[in-house]
């Protein structure tokens, strides 16, 4: 049977899982769309791979990979799903010998409520087990004893799994998606400690694809880096995430959660595997490739790999300008969230936006976007992040920012959310701020050749 089925696989560096942590350096790579071979079966093509200690509680490890590259939010009517026929794997190597020995397995299955419409809903989704949700699926997990693909030893953890649905926008999700509509009672606990989702987020990975792939053609102002002014061409995608969380033990060699650095029992490594049958010969031994991937989610890793590109694991060229480079994209453009499963809400294709997408305040819930013209010109606003809960938006150049904005909760005061800006350009400009939770939107407007400020302590 090996040889009906290819593979495809990203990798993770070794790691130290003790309360003294030695991880080991993070990977240097991510996975969108670089490989020829993967890159026309997208359901199968994993991007990232993020394996790390559980913030919250330290006793668990948590493990997430994602799929689907550059995932438009508003690929109605037929959205994005992960793919019947394929197993999605996290291998675990808990003794060191580059083979799995702990295999966690995903499969989907697609239904249908009224097989007589192509619409993925009918009607307003107050859950995800809506009856208007006319396009769903479900999943089973199972873990799995030795290498993949032909274990004989499987133990199925949960079944009829619902992979959480797609945001459409606010009529499809009127009490909203993240808080809403149940949507987080798609994180099931399958067995007494295992917890797993499944289901689109926000894409988490940040990068200027435009700058690295014209020949590593860094932006004006950008360099030597860590002070913005990059594109991040992966705001406002999706992707489509598995994510489990479950004890250090588990996945010991020992079944100990081991406290000593120095024992071998304390270093485990991870990989994620797509499985298809054999259509195109990639791999008809099921090895993984050698390209390593995985971190924790705020990890930079693109900053890392064009520090490495410039010398910095060579003593003498661990300096400035070589160790401070950066494609000058420092965050996601959507917070990561604080607990399981870490990456956050899909975007809506309602509201969706991808160039003008702005750092969100107020942890997330907020959306803000501007647009700006000239008498012969027009283009959107480039976001920049200022402070946690404000945004910088620069229209000409990244070392002048054109408008400042905050949205402060002021709920204990008035019951409200207050939006103020500030514009620091005489340029005309339309500012919408969006309610992602209730899909409420607010516009504000500087007419060309003013100056327009203002503090609106009514807006949500």
């Amino acid at each position: 049977m090996k040889d009906s089925l290819i593979c495809r696989a990203q990798r993770l560096l070794l790691l130290a899982f003790l309360p003294a942590l030695a991880f080991a350096a993070p990977a240097l790579a991510s996975s969108h769309r670089e490989a020829p071979g993967i890159a026309k079966d997208p359901v199968a093509d994993n991007t990232d791979v993020y394996f790390f200690r559980d913030p919250v509680d330290p006793t668990r490890l948590v493990l997430i990979s994602n799929w689907i590259p550059l995932e438009e939010p508003a690929g109605g009517p037929n959205f994005f799903h992960f793919g019947e026929n394929i197993r999605y794997e996290f291998n675990v190597d808990s003794n060191g010998d580059g083979l799995e020995d702990i295999v966690y397995r995903f499969e989907f299955t697609r239904h249908v409520r009224n097989v007589f419409t192509w619409l993925q809903n009918t009607g307003p989704v107050s859950s995800p087990t809506d009856s208007n949700q006319n396009v769903y699926y479900t999943y089973s997990v199972s873990k799995c004893l030795g290498p993949s693909p032909n274990q004989s030893a499987c133990t199925v953890l949960g079944n009829l799994l619902l992979e959480a649905p797609n945001n459409p926008g606010p009529k499809s999700f009127p009490n909203g998606y993240a808080t809403g509509s149940g949507i987080a009672t798609t994180v099931y606990p399958v067995d007494d400690e295992t917890i797993v989702f499944a289901g689109p987020r926000a894409e988490g990975f940040y990068v200027d694809l435009g700058m690295i792939f014209d020949l590593v053609n860094f932006r004006p102002g950008t360099l030597p880096g860590n002070h913005g002014g990059g594109v991040n061409s992966t705001a406002g995608y999706n992707v489509h995430s598995i994510a489990l969380s479950l004890p250090i033990r588990k996945l010991t060699k020992n079944g100990t959660a081991p406290t000593d650095p120095a024992d071998p029992n304390a270093i485990v490594s991870m990989w994620s595997t797509t499985w298809r049958q054999q259509s195109t010969s990639l791999s008809t031994n099921g090895a993984p490739p050698s390209s390593s991937n995985g971190r924790r989610v705020y990890d930079d890793v693109v900053d890392i790999a064009l520090r490495v590109v410039a010398g910095v694991l060579v003593p003498a060229f661990n300096i400035a300008p070589n160790n401070l480079l950066g494609d000058g994209v420092d965050g996601p453009d959507v917070p990561y969230i604080a607990g399981f499963p870490f990456l956050a809400p899909p975007y809506s294709g309602y509201d969706r936006a991808h160039a003008n997408v702005s750092v969100m305040p107020q942890g997330g819930r907020f959306r803000t976007s501007v647009t700006w013209s000239t008498p012969g010109k027009s283009g959107a606003g480039t976001s920049t992040m200022v402070a946690t809960n404000t945004t910088g938006f620069w229209f000409f150049s990244p070392d002048n920012v054109d408008l400042t904005v905050k949205v402060l909760d002021g709920r204990a005061i008035n019951g409200k959310f207050w939006v103020f800006y500030g514009s620091l350009t005489n340029v005309q400009f339309t500012l919408t701020v969006t309610d992602t939770t209730t899909g409420a939107q607010k516009t504000y407007t500087n007419p060309q050749g003013q100056n327009t400020s203002g503090a609106d302590l009514l807006a949500f």
